[in-house]
């Protein structure tokens, strides 16, 4: 009968409520919680801390100037202006803003007094002038005066397509990257990139193994990591003894 059906949907309810309230007051799930909550709340400041500094701007702006266009892979025709409006927002920070106009002038190769006093201003910066003039003990040119290698030319980084980036935020990839990677892969160029200390022949047979993904936090703790070299080490150290964290 329909009154017999009734009662048992709401028998059935009830079984649920009272299983959903078991398992609510279970340990592992109070625990569970706990971290859940923890990451929606790291994850909410984050995202306020994001978008009251403006940073999508900033970092829009950033990775047009590295990688010489924007993210539909279009040539930003005034870079300039494009800048200054990010550097005279109030919501960017000081910080932001230094940051913003020394890669500027990085990926333009040096630019002119007429071209970057205008920018402190806008950013109110001109305290910092000297700060930017620093970045010519760093083989930055700062006035255009033909061709000068730096160390810090955004050039030289990787152009990723549009279409092969994940984000449009993340588009440029360092020079540093690409080392990195080849090392990892045990191709570096033992030329340009020669051993501190020759590796055994033992390492070098290891090198040639496939090597097996594992994760990191299985592996014990230490201060230090090492990296394959096609058969040879490259240790890196951690500064102060710190371990970092996982």
């Amino acid at each position: 009968s329909e009154s017999k059906a009734t009662g048992l949907v709401k028998r059935e309810v009830s079984d649920i409520k009272e299983m959903a309230a078991a398992i609510k007051g279970m340990p592992q799930y109070k625990e569970l919680m706990g971290k859940f909550s923890l990451h929606m709340d790291l994850t909410k400041r984050c995202m306020d801390e994001y978008q009251q500094k403006n940073l999508e701007k900033v970092s829009e702006q950033e990775q047009n100037l590295a990688m010489g266009a924007d993210a539909q892979g279009k040539s930003v025709k005034n870079q300039a202006a494009a800048v200054r409006e990010v550097l005279e927002s109030n919501e960017v920070s000081e910080d932001d803003k230094l940051r913003l106009l020394m890669v500027y002038v990085i990926s333009q190769d040096g630019v002119t007094e007429a071209t970057l006093e205008p920018l402190l201003e806008a950013a109110r910066l001109t305290r910092h002038l000297s700060t930017v003039r620093n970045l010519e003990h760093l083989n930055v040119s700062l006035q255009k005066k033909g061709p000068k290698p730096s160390m810090f030319k955004l050039k030289g980084g990787s152009k990723t397509k549009p279409s092969d980036a994940s984000y449009d935020l993340a588009r440029y990839r360092p020079p540093l990257e690409n080392v990195i990677m080849t090392l990892v892969d045990g191709k570096l160029d033992k030329d340009q990139f020669p051993y501190v200390t020759a590796p055994s022949k033992d390492k070098q047979a290891a090198a040639a193994a496939p090597l097996l993904g594992q994760s990191v936090r299985s592996r014990p703790r230490a201060n230090r990591f090492e990296l394959p070299t096609g058969g040879g080490t490259t240790t890196m150290r951690h500064r102060g003894g710190r371990r970092p964290s996982s």
